[in-house]
C-alpha cells in the first residue's frame, strides 16, 4: 500500500510536518482529482474542520460529496466539491494564500463543472469531460460546449442551469499557479499558434495580470453565479 511522508505532503495541506509522532499522512486514492490539486477527506474532517482528534473518529462521521456518502477517507476532494456535514455545506474553493480552502455556503446544490474536453462516440453523441472526471453525454447537434466553459449544474436535481463560456468579458477565477484564488475579468485571449500555451489577460481589483488561459475558471459574467 502506497505511504505519503508528511514532509512530502503538498504544502497547502493543513497537517503538523515536524516533530510529530506520526511520520505519515492519508495518501490519497486516485480519484477525479489529482493528489497536487485535492485533500483526503480524512485530513478534512480531522485537521481542516477539526471534527476529529483522529482517523478512527473521523470514519464515523458523515460526509457527502456532491451528494453522495463517502466512507473513504482517502478520496481526494477537490476544485467546487460540494461537502455536506451535519447541517452544514462547504464549496472547495481557489485561495491566494491557502490554495484551497473550504467555504461554508448556502447554495449547496449547485456545482460548477469545467469541461476539459470531448470524445466522439457511436451513435451521434459527443461525451463531454469535466474537470472532475465526470462525464455528461449529449447528442451531437446539441454539443455547445467548449474546452474550458463551466456548466452550472443543480446536481440535487442532476440538471444543467446554465454554461458560462470563457471568453472575453467572463468572470474567472484562478485555478493554479502564483495568481490562483484571484477573482477578475477576462479583458483579452490570447490564442498561440506555437508550443506555447494560449494565455489571457484578466483585470483583478484594477490591476491587468497575465495567465494561462487554462488557469481561468469561469464563475459569471457581471458576477459570480455561485457563492465564492
Amino acid at each position: 500500500m502506497a505511504r505519503l511522508k508528511r514532509l512530502a505532503a503538498p504544502a497547502f495541506w493543513k497537517i503538523p510536518r515536524r516533530g510529530e509522532k506520526k511520520k505519515y499522512a492519508i495518501a490519497p486514492r486516485p480519484g477525479p482529482h489529482p493528489k497536487d490539486r485535492s485533500i483526503p477527506l480524512g485530513i478534512i474532517i480531522r485537521d481542516y474542520l477539526k471534527l476529529a482528534e483522529n482517523l478512527k473518529e473521523a470514519k464515523k462521521i458523515v460526509v457527502k460529496v456532491d451528494g453522495k456518502i463517502r466512507r473513504d477517507l482517502k478520496f481526494p476532494v477537490g476544485l467546487m466539491d460540494i461537502l455536506e456535514i451535519g447541517d452544514k455545506t462547504y464549496r472547495v474553493v481557489p485561495d491566494p494564500k491557502d490554495y484551497l480552502v473550504l467555504k461554508e455556503v448556502k447554495d449547496g446544490d449547485i456545482k460548477l463543472l469545467q469541461v476539459k474536453g470531448k470524445t466522439y462516440v457511436k451513435g451521434n453523441l459527443v461525451q463531454i469531460h469535466f474537470h472532475d472526471g465526470r462525464n455528461l453525454l449529449v447528442k451531437k447537434d446539441e454539443d455547445n460546449f467548449k474546452t474550458g466553459d463551466v456548466v452550472v449544474w443543480n446536481f440535487k436535481k442532476n440538471k444543467i442551469l446554465d454554461v458560462i463560456k470563457l471568453e472575453k468579458g467572463a468572470m474567472v477565477i484562478i485555478s493554479h499557479g502564483k495568481n490562483v484564488g484571484k477573482i477578475g475579468t477576462i479583458e483579452k485571449i490570447e490564442i498561440k499558434k506555437s508550443l506555447e500555451r494560449n494565455s489571457a489577460v484578466i483585470n483583478s481589483e484594477g490591476k491587468n495580470i497575465e495567465v494561462p488561459l487554462d488557469y481561468c475558471f469561469p464563475i459569471g459574467v457581471s458576477k459570480p453565479v455561485i457563492e465564492i
